[in-house]
């Protein structure tokens, strides 16, 4: 028995090598080919692939960094305030705010509102139309409301006539004469579970749009 079970072992081994060096090729036995011709056949489109340089493999690396961070704002104190709560429940670290110096902004502008009680007749009206508004910063158009600050008058524009639709009257698109502290919402790096979860920040968001982050 045992020289049996050694003569098996023998035979095992010695097939197993065969297999190994391609001895049984011709019979359709075998490891797959692992030469260099072989793998380029099993590539795809292999005349596609070149080695980037380091200035492209720089600017691959910014762009991906652009793609996987969004920003938003400037916002206001009350419109950041609303923006805070809808981010309690996401991750430490998956969002921070940062203060920036915006440029002049185009802004939908109601006013000027002298009269204070004017201006809380104007402030109780938006709120009935569950439209978001805030005193004015700008010195030069104080006092007055602001009902949403945008980089471009185009946007700013075209927010005002979405305002109108919803029953806004005597708002105008006026610029700011300079530039003023805000707070920008960075969301430095999304993945696909964060981007699922953007809807929730619409409502606070309001006019703002989330932009890739620059370089």
């Amino acid at each position: 028995m045992l020289r049996l079970m050694v003569l098996l072992l023998f035979l095992l081994n010695l097939a197993y090598l065969a297999w190994s060096q391609g001895a049984l090729l011709a019979y359709g036995l075998g490891p797959a080919p692992q030469s260099e011709p072989h793998r380029l056949q099993r590539q795809l489109h292999p005349e596609q692939i070149r080695l980037l340089s380091p200035q492209e493999a720089q600017q691959a690396e910014a762009l991906a960094r652009r793609q996987r961070c969004l920003r938003a704002g400037p916002f206001g104190e009350k419109q950041l305030a609303r923006l805070l709560g809808a981010l309690t429940s996401w991750p430490l670290g998956s969002w921070r705010v940062e203060a920036d110096l915006a440029s002049p902004q185009w802004l939908v502008y109601l006013g000027r509102l002298d009269d204070p009680a004017e201006l809380a007749r104007q402030q109780a009206r938006l709120k009935t139309l569950q439209i978001d508004s805030e005193p004015t910063q700008a010195p030069e158009l104080m006092p007055g409301l602001t009902l949403g600050s945008f980089t471009t008058q185009a946007e700013a524009e075209q927010a005002l006539v979405e305002l109108e639709r919803g029953g806004v009257r005597k708002a105008r698109v006026v610029q700011e004469a300079s530039p003023r502290r805000g707070a920008v919402l960075v969301l430095p790096l999304m993945d696909d579970a964060l981007r699922a979860r953007l809807d929730e920040l619409r409502p606070a968001l309001a006019t703002r749009t989330l932009r890739p982050c620059a370089q």
